[in-house]
């Protein structure tokens, strides 16, 4: 993949980061640049998994 702004490596680095778990994903929209919708959208777009299976597993055990 070639990054060809600085915007799209902004991007890119967030999207790395939340996948990652290093950012929460507010943070990697501030990152990023965008607001939080737009940063969704972009998650969606990428198809990154960035919540983890042992988190789910953790809350719907305290759901329970």
């Amino acid at each position: 993949m070639e990054i060809k702004s600085f915007r799209e490596w902004r991007e890119v680095y967030a999207l790395k980061l939340l996948e990652e778990g290093k950012t929460t994903i507010s943070k990697a929209a501030e990152i990023a640049g965008m607001d939080i919708w737009s940063f969704i959208a972009k998650i969606k777009d990428s198809r990154i998994i960035w919540v983890k299976d042992d988190i789910v597993s953790k809350d719907l055990e305290a759901f329970k």
